[in-house]
């Protein structure tokens, strides 16, 4: 019982380790707001900075800094159309699936410690 528990455990962290990156990355008000935005946008096919700039309270420079680095670590996807370059989210391709994977684990994981806590009472 107690190894079938440290294997779990160990499989929890190696999933936690893989979403951190990416908590982190989303852990920017900023990014958040964008990423709320490119939702709302729905399925256009995507928005451009300017109209995402619009919808935000910070400079085009900065929203197109987080633009790149959400887009580098594969939470949104970008596609040209001549110099015109338009951020959408692509769900199937998105990077936050670790993200989704851990929290769905985090309840199951939770009833288990406070088994295993009771078990060594």
């Amino acid at each position: 019982m107690e190894n079938d528990f440290a294997l779990v455990k160990a499989k929890f962290i190696e999933n936690y380790n893989l979403a951190r990156p990416i908590m982190t990355i989303l852990g920017d008000e900023v990014r958040q707001e964008i990423l709320l935005t490119l939702i709302e946008a729905g399925g256009m096919g995507g928005i451009r900075v300017g109209d995402i700039q619009k919808k935000s309270h910070v400079s085009r420079s900065a929203v197109s800094h987080h633009l790149k680095v959400l887009l580098d670590a594969g939470i949104i996807c970008m596609r040209r159309e001549g110099t015109k370059n338009y951020y959408y989210i692509d769900f199937k391709d998105s990077t936050v699936k670790p993200v989704i994977l851990f929290w769905q684990q985090v309840e199951p994981m939770l009833k288990l410690c406070m088994k295993e806590r009771e078990r060594r009472l």
